[in-house]
C-alpha cells in the first residue's frame, strides 16, 4: 500500500492507495459440519454427523447514496467558478467504499465507482426505475437480500460512443480513486476519507455534470462490456449522484470569493472596517450610535404606545460609554434600560439581552429545574446556619466570597452556561438585527460585549429568584461564571461557506500567536461564526486538509508541476506534460508515466506508483485568504 504524506494548515494529510474492506458487500452464507471420527479403528462410530447453516448480509451503498455518505463534492453544486483546470472529486466518508465491490470477479483491486464529467450538450438521459426494472434490463446485475423490487434506482443513458471516449480504463480506475487519511490534533484518532477524482477537464464557459456511476460487474477481461450494459441503443448506467457547476468567472472561486468580500469600502475611509454596523447618518448625534453598532428599532410600551428605542447586538463596535454604571444582578429587565436625555430614546439593548437570557433558561427544562433547585439548596443550607445560630442569613450568603462559589454549581448549569456564552441558541436576529448590516458577499469583525453576555445570563440566572435577600446575595453565590475574558471574532456570508464544508478559519493576535478558537458554526447555508478566546490581529481562512483538490497548472498548455517530498511543495521541481486530448480526457496511465520520468529527471528514482503516489503528485497547493482589519476590533 502506498503512503505519502504532506502538512496542509495545522493538520495532517496521508495518502493511501486503498482500504479494502473486511467483507465486501453482498449476501454470505455459513455452512458448519461437525463429524465425529475414532482413533481406534477397532470401534468406529457410529453416530451422524451434525451440519448447520446461516446466512447473512454485508450492504452498504450500491445504488445510491444518502448526503451522509458524502463529506464533498467539488467543484461546489452550483457552482460558477473557474474550475476549468481542475480535476472535479467526490469525497466520501466512508473510507472502504470504493472498494466494497468489484468491477468483476477477480480484481479487488480496482474502484468499482467512477466519476463521469459531461458537457451540457452531452448531458444524458436520466431516469428513475425500480430494482426490480432494473435487475430485468441488466442481466449481469442481481438483487440483494437488503434491496426491495420497488427500491428506487436513477440510471443514465449514454450514447456508447461518447462514454467509450470519456469512460477510465480498468487500469486508470485504479489511479482515480485512494484514502485520505487526516490528523487534525496531536494524539487524536485519525479520520479517514475515500475520493473517487474524474479524468476529465471541465468544460470551458460552460456547464459540466458529474455522475458517480456504479461500474459493479461491468468489466471483462477484454476491458468494459459494451454489450450486457445496453438497453436499446444506449448504454445503461447506475448514478448514485450528480452534480453541477459551470466554469464562468474566476471570482466565484474560493479565493476569488474571499478576496472580493464586502469589507464597506465607506467604513474602511473611515478606519472601521468590516465592522457589523449601519452606514453613516447626515445627522451627528444618529451617528454617534451608528458607529456603537446601533440600529433603530420599535419599542412597545406597556401602555400600549409604540416609540423607537436604540439597540446593539453582543457584537460591539466601540466599548460602550456607560455601562459602567450599570450593576448585574437586576430585579428585572426595567433596570437594564438607558434613557439618553440628548435625543429621549431608550437604550434597550441589556435589558433585551436580560430577557433573552430568561426565556431561554425558561425554555430549557433541565436547566430551570437545575436553577430553582440549586437556589432552593442554598436557601436551605443558610437556614440551618440561622437555626444554629452560626451567623445572619445575609452574612452566611456572603460567606461564599472565601471560595469558588461556582464549584457548588451543577454541572447542568454550568454546561448550558458555558454553551450561552458563546452565545449557542440566540436567535440570529439578535446578533444581527439589520440585514444591511451584512449584505451577501461580505465580513465583519466585533469585540464581543462582556456585559450583553453577563445580562443574558442574569436573565437565565433570575429563574427562582423570589426574594430580596436572594437578589442581595446572589452575585457571590453564582462565583466566577459569568465572563470576564476578552472574545473576538468573525461573522462571514458568503457562497464560499455554503459550496466548501472543509472550510477553517485561524485567528493571531499582535504577536502571531495563535488564538484558542472556541466555537466555529455554521449559523446558517452561508453563514459562519468563529470566535476566538483573545484580541485578533488577523485571521486566515483556508480549506481543511482532506479537502484539497486536484488540478493542472495550465490546461491550456497541458503542464503540471511536480511536487518537492522533502519540501512538500513545487519548489524546484520539472514540469510534466499533462496528455490531454480534444475531449479535454486526460490519459491517466500515460500522465503517470509522465510523472515518473519528470521525478527521475529531478533526481528522485521511482520505479512505479500507484494511486497515493499519484494523488500526491497532482494535488494543489491550499488556497488561503489572510484578512487583516485596519484597525482593532474594539
Amino acid at each position: 500500500m502506498g503512503d505519502n504524506s504532506l502538512s496542509a494548515g495545522a493538520y495532517n494529510l496521508q495518502f493511501m492507495d486503498k482500504h479494502l474492506p473486511a467483507l465486501e458487500d453482498g449476501d454470505y452464507k455459513i455452512i458448519i459440519n461437525h463429524n465425529l471420527e475414532s482413533t481406534d479403528n477397532t470401534k468406529p462410530i457410529s453416530a451422524p454427523g451434525y451440519s448447520a447453516e446461516a446466512t447473512f448480509a454485508v450492504y452498504g451503498p450500491r445504488f445510491s447514496l444518502s448526503p451522509d455518505d458524502v463529506y464533498e463534492v467539488f467543484p461546489p453544486n452550483n457552482s460558477t467558478g473557474e474550475h476549468s483546470n481542475v480535476m472535479a472529486h467526490i469525497m466520501l466518508n466512508r473510507s472502504t467504499l470504493p472498494w466494497e465491490r468489484r468491477t468483476n470477479e477477480e480484481d479487488e483491486d480496482t474502484s468499482w465507482l467512477a466519476l463521469l464529467i459531461f458537457y451540457e450538450e452531452e448531458k444524458p438521459e436520466t431516469s428513475t426505475i425500480t430494482v426490480s426494472d432494473l435487475v430485468g434490463q441488466l442481466k449481469y446485475i442481481t438483487k440483494e437480500s437488503f434491496q426491495k423490487d420497488d427500491d428506487k434506482v436513477t440510471v443514465i443513458d449514454v450514447d456508447q460512443e461518447l462514454l467509450s471516449k470519456i469512460l477510465p480504463s480498468k487500469d486508470e480506475l485504479r489511479y482515480l480513486a485512494h484514502v485520505r487519511s487526516v490528523q487534525r490534533a496531536e494524539q487524536a484518532p485519525d479520520i479517514e476519507y475515500s475520493a473517487i477524482v474524474a479524468n476529465r477537464l471541465p468544460k470551458k464557459k460552460g456547464m459540466s455534470i458529474a455522475h458517480l456511476v456504479s461500474l459493479e460487474n461491468c468489466f471483462s477481461a477484454n476491458g468494459f462490456d459494451y454489450e450486457q450494459t445496453k438497453v436499446g441503443d444506449k448504454i445503461r448506467l447506475v448514478s448514485l449522484m450528480s452534480f453541477q457547476f459551470s466554469c464562468l468567472t474566476k471570482d466565484q472561486s474560493f479565493k476569488g470569493l474571499l478576496e472580493n468580500l464586502n469589507t464597506d469600502i465607506e467604513a474602511r475611509e473611515k478606519s472601521s472596517i468590516c465592522t457589523l454596523r449601519l452606514p453613516d447618518s447626515p445627522d451627528a448625534k444618529v451617528n454617534k450610535y451608528l458607529a456603537m453598532g446601533y440600529v433603530p428599532l420599535y419599542q412597545y410600551l406597556r401602555s400600549g404606545k409604540k416609540t423607537a428605542a436604540w439597540y446593539h447586538s453582543p457584537f460591539a463596535v466601540n466599548d460602550i460609554d456607560y455601562i459602567s454604571n450599570m450593576t448585574l444582578p437586576a430585579k428585572s429587565s426595567d433596570d437594564l434600560l438607558i434613557y439618553d436625555k440628548d435625543n429621549g430614546m431608550f437604550d434597550i439593548s441589556y435589558s433585551a439581552a436580560w430577557e433573552i437570557g430568561r426565556l431561554m433558561g425558561l425554555s430549557n427544562k433541565r436547566f430551570s429545574t437545575g436553577m430553582y433547585c440549586w437556589k432552593r439548596a442554598q436557601e436551605q443550607q443558610v437556614k440551618i446556619k440561622e437555626q444554629d445560630g452560626a451567623c445572619s442569613i445575609k452574612k452566611a450568603f456572603y460567606l461564599a466570597k472565601d471560595h469558588d462559589a461556582s464549584i457548588n454549581i451543577p454541572e447542568v448549569i454550568k454546561t448550558w452556561v458555558i454553551d450561552t456564552q458563546l452565545l449557542k441558541g440566540i436567535p440570529f436576529k439578535y446578533l444581527v438585527p439589520d440585514e444591511s448590516m451584512f449584505p451577501q458577499e461580505s465580513i465583519r469583525f466585533f469585540k464581543l460585549d462582556k456585559f450583553w453576555v453577563s445580562a443574558l445570563l442574569d436573565g437565565a440566572f433570575s429563574i427562582g429568584r423570589i426574594s430580596t435577600k436572594e437578589y442581595d446575595a446572589e452575585k457571590n453565590l453564582r462565583g466566577n461564571i459569568f465572563p470576564d475574558e476578552e472574545i473576538t471574532g468573525i461573522l462571514l456570508r458568503s457562497e464560499v461557506v455554503s459550496g466548501w464544508p472543509g472550510l477553517l478559519a485561524d485567528a493571531l493576535d499582535d504577536e502571531g500567536n495563535k488564538l484558542n478558537r472556541l466555537r466555529m458554526s455554521r449559523l446558517s447555508s452561508d453563514i459562519l461564526l468563529c470566535l476566538f478566546k483573545g484580541t485578533l490581529a488577523e485571521v486566515d481562512i483556508f480549506k481543511k486538509a482532506e479537502s484539497l483538490n486536484f488540478g493542472v497548472d495550465d490546461d491550456d498548455n497541458s503542464i503540471k508541476e511536480l511536487r518537492n517530498p522533502v519540501t512538500n511543495s513545487n519548489e524546484n521541481c520539472p514540469n510534466i506534460t499533462v496528455p490531454l486530448n480534444d475531449d479535454r480526457v486526460i490519459d491517466i496511465c500515460a500522465l503517470v508515466q509522465n510523472i515518473i520520468s519528470g521525478a527521475a529527471d529531478a533526481g528522485r528514482s521511482i520505479d512505479q506508483i500507484a494511486s497515493a503516489g499519484f494523488a500526491y503528485e497532482m494535488i494543489e497547493g491550499a488556497e488561503r485568504v489572510l484578512f487583516k482589519p485596519e484597525k482593532d476590533v474594539r
